[in-house]
Formats: C-alpha cells, sequence, structure tokens
C-alpha cells in the first residue's frame, strides 16, 4: 500500500494517471444518483455502465500484446444476407477486442475484431433510490419484456463475429442479468422475422421529391424462433452501496465474460473477492421461467395456448342452419321493442274531462263490427271519435305478428298523461332509430361547408395582412 508521499509523486508524473478508489466511487455514486434522478429515462444511465465498463476494460491485458478490449457504445452488429439484404442491430455497449495492425504492413488491422459481451441498458418503470435493497424489484417484473430484444442481438452478434460463444446483460438501475449463448448449428433457423411492406404506395414515396412523413404498416413474414440464452445471474446489485464497492455477483460475471481472452489483470477494486459466488436458484428459476414464456411469445405458443384455454372457458354456440334465418324485414320486431322501452302505464282510470263525448259512442264501441282494441286519448283519433273506457279495460294489444300502419297514417305523438302505446311505437322508433342518422349527416354536411368557406377565405387572403391589404414584398 502506496503512502501518502508515493501517491503524491505518482500524482505528479505525467506518465501516470492516479486514480483512487475513492475518486472512483465518488463519481460512480453521482452518476447512479444522477440516473435515479432522470427517471423515466435510460440516457443517464449509459454513464454509469460505460464509467464501469471502459476502466476494467484498460485494467485487462489480453493474450495478444497488439490487442486491446474496448467499450463500444453503440456497438452495430452488421450482417449481410444474400436474400434478405443488409439487416443490423445497435445494441447499447459491445465489449470487443480490438487489433492494431503489424509493423510490417499497411493500416489495417492484423485480423477483425472479436465481440465478447454486449450490454443492454433499460430504464425503471419507478422512481426509488438505487441504494435501497429492494431496487432491483423493476427488473424482475419486468426482465420478460426485455429478453425477445437482447436474443435478438446476440442473434446478430453471432453473424457478425465468428465466436462459440456470447454473453449479454441486461442492466436496470442497480441490477443486473447475465446471460450465455451459445452458437447453435442451425443459426438460420433463428433469424428474426422480416418486416415487409405491403403497401404499393412504399415505391412512390421513396422516389425524388420531397419526403413525407407517413406511417407504413407492416407485416411479419416467416415463422418466428427465438435463441434462447442461458441464466447465468438474475436480478443482483451492481453497486454494493454499503460497503462502496462493485459486487461480487458482478464482479464475477466481468470475469467470466473475459477471462477466455484475459491473461491477467492489474489489481484493483475490479477483483473478484475469494468466496462462493453461486446463484440464488429461486431467482434462476424466476428468469428461467421468463425466458421460456418470452420464447413462447415470440413463436406465437403463448398466443395459441390462451385461444384454447379460452374456447375450452367460453365454447361457441353451433352455427345456426341458413334456412332458419329469417332475412325479411318484420316491421312487428321494432314496434314490439319499441313498446316494451316504454314506462308501464294503467288506463283503466281516466279523467272524466277527456272522455266527454256524443251518446252515441257507446252504441258504437258496443257493436261488433269494431274490434277490440287499446284505449286511446281524445287527441290520439283522426275522426275525433271517442270510444267507452268500459269497453277499452279488457283489450288487450294486437299480437306481434300483426302489421303496423303505414308511417303516413302514425298520428303525431301525444306527450300527457294518457297515452296509447301502439301508438307512441312508431314515434318512438323514428325517433331513435332514423334521428341520429339525420343528425349526423347534418353536422357532416355542416363541417363540408365549413370547411369549404375557410379555405375559399384563405384563398382571398393569400398575399394579404390581417385587414385585408397588400403586403409589401
Amino acid at each position: 500500500m502506496a503512502d501518502q508521499s508515493q501517491r503524491d509523486a505518482c500524482y505528479n508524473d505525467p506518465t501516470l494517471i492516479l486514480l483512487t478508489k475513492d475518486e472512483y466511487f465518488a463519481a460512480l455514486f453521482a452518476s447512479h444518483t444522477n440516473a435515479a434522478a432522470s427517471f423515466p429515462t435510460e440516457a443517464p444511465s449509459y454513464a454509469v455502465s460505460d464509467l464501469i465498463l471502459s476502466i476494467y476494460s484498460i485494467i485487462c491485458k489480453p493474450l495478444d500484446e497488439r490487442s486491446a478490449l474496448l467499450c463500444y457504445p453503440q456497438a452495430r452488429l452488421e450482417w449481410h444476407d444474400p436474400l434478405r439484404g443488409k439487416e443490423y442491430r445497435d445494441t447499447d455497449f459491445g465489449v470487443i477486442l480490438a487489433f492494431d495492425c503489424p509493423m510490417e504492413s499497411g493500416w489495417l488491422p492484423s485480423q477483425p475484431p472479436q465481440l465478447l459481451y454486449v450490454v443492454e441498458i433499460k430504464p425503471k418503470t419507478v422512481i426509488d433510490d438505487w441504494k435501497s435493497p429492494g431496487s432491483g424489484t423493476a427488473l424482475r417484473q419486468g426482465l420478460e419484456a426485455h429478453i425477445p430484444q437482447i436474443c435478438e442481438q446476440a442473434y446478430y452478434g453471432l453473424r457478425h463475429h465468428n465466436g462459440q460463444k456470447l454473453h449479454a446483460f441486461v442492466m436496470m438501475g442497480n441490477s443486473f442479468a447475465f446471460f450465455e449463448f451459445q452458437r447453435p448449428e442451425d443459426l438460420d433457423a433463428y433469424a428474426p422475422p422480416r418486416r415487409v411492406d405491403p403497401s404499393e404506395e412504399l415505391a412512390k414515396l421513396l422516389k425524388g421529391g420531397p419526403r413525407k412523413r407517413r406511417r407504413v404498416e407492416s407485416v411479419l413474414e416467416g415463422p418466428a424462433k427465438m435463441l434462447r440464452p442461458r441464466i447465468l445471474i438474475a436480478f443482483e446489485d451492481i453497486v454494493d452501496a454499503q460497503s462502496r464497492m462493485l459486487g461480487r455477483f458482478f464482479l464475477k460475471a466481468l470475469d467470466t465474460a473475459t477471462a477466455a481472452h484475459v491473461r491477467s489483470r492489474q489489481p484493483s477494486w475490479f477483483q473478484v473477492p475469494p468466496g462462493d459466488h453461486e446463484p440464488s436458484e429461486a431467482s434462476l428459476s424466476i428468469a428461467d421461467d421468463q425466458i421460456t414464456n418470452a420464447a413462447k411469445k415470440v413463436s406465437g405458443e403463448l398466443s395459441k395456448e390462451a385461444a384454447a384455454k379460452a374456447k375450452q372457458r367460453f365454447p361457441s354456440d353451433p352455427p345456426e342452419s341458413q334456412d332458419k334465418k329469417d332475412k325479411t324485414y318484420k316491421a312487428s320486431s321494432w314496434v314490439k321493442k319499441a313498446v316494451s322501452r316504454l314506462t308501464p302505464h294503467d288506463t283503466r282510470s281516466r279523467p272524466s274531462s277527456q272522455c266527454s263525448g256524443d251518446a252515441g259512442t257507446d252504441d258504437a264501441a258496443s257493436s261488433p263490427d269494431n274490434e277490440p282494441g287499446p284505449p286511446s286519448s281524445s287527441s290520439s283519433l283522426r275522426d275525433g271519435s271517442l270510444g267507452d273506457s268500459s269497453a277499452d279495460n279488457g283489450a288487450d294489444l294486437p299480437p306481434a305478428s300483426s302489421d303496423p300502419p303505414s308511417p303516413s297514417d302514425w298520428p303525431v305523438l301525444y306527450e300527457g298523461p294518457d297515452f296509447d302505446p301502439l301508438v307512441a311505437a312508431p314515434a318512438l322508433a323514428e325517433e331513435e332509430f332514423l334521428v341520429p342518422k339525420r343528425k349526423k349527416r347534418n353536422a357532416q354536411g355542416r363541417d363540408a361547408l365549413e370547411a369549404r368557406a375557410l379555405e375559399q377565405q384563405r384563398k382571398a387572403m393569400a398575399g394579404k395582412d390581417t385587414k385585408g391589404k397588400d403586403r409589401d414584398i
């Protein structure tokens, strides 16, 4: 351990950059706090990951002395397919092993870079203190939604680079999950479905002339099969805020991702502490179930299972035979429906003022030529004749199969204490079904007229100020 005088000497040496543990974690804590306060965006969390991954990559000594580990932000994983064309994915961070050019050759590197692991940063769904012990709950609840994206990036990473193994991190706040992908024998089977534009107007939009922003619907072509990873560590802390050091599971994950390409590391606070660092079996089981559910969603199997369960729970009725369907219009059906919506009203007791009439009314009401009918008020009969109340009391409504009167014979709806339901039904039906349509057509006509008037006013005021005068050019 260097004393203060030795640190001062190193600090004043221009060939050295002295970074103490206290200074490093002061910057790391400030970055974490700033990211937590910037909820819900994920951009400030990039500073946290960059501060960890960049410093760790520098202290690692690769096997090849002319190579170096680099933290590559927005790493593009590109692949040229002879049938599908150029495709790529951009990951938040990619740590690569880059090679310098040999001394005797030109400026090109001695060999292509190798991708060691990718990192995807996700925003938290709740705002909380990142130093609290339960801050990893957000990742535990939301990991399943981000698994398909990290699996697609792993697919393109294995396409872009020729490695047999690829690791991946998903970070959210102060918690992370660590995955391992193995190159399958049939990698082509895990290609993400290509998005095809069915619109015939797309070619016109891509031709010369001004570009127009247009939402183009797309459909997925081909089967979907997710490249399933193996979960190594799940829902653990990145930084141990209590002891002011990096989490032991996070240090183990960094060591696992770089062990095959690094011969040594400079002693620092990035050393994996001694001891057994086995993750929780319960956390691994939860993460593995989320991977299974994500794979089912990608393949559509989960939707099929849900549809099958819904069909068992709610079996559909057998289809009705076509010969039983009566497509003819029956006016009595909507009349009966309108009558059923009317408030029941007892018409047996009527005021005597509304039953005054001729003395011969009783003879007409008791005549065998007149069929019994529903009670009616004096204002609802066209000829002004009145039926006897004693004859009306025992009358029933006509059967539903009887045809209603024609529209020309419909009397005006009488809104009084005593009205005939059969007479009121056609007017109510017209008000319920015909009036809204007429109002809608009238509103559309008014909107069209207003739009036309505004367009004419705009053309008339072109080149003039608000007072109608010509503008000086």
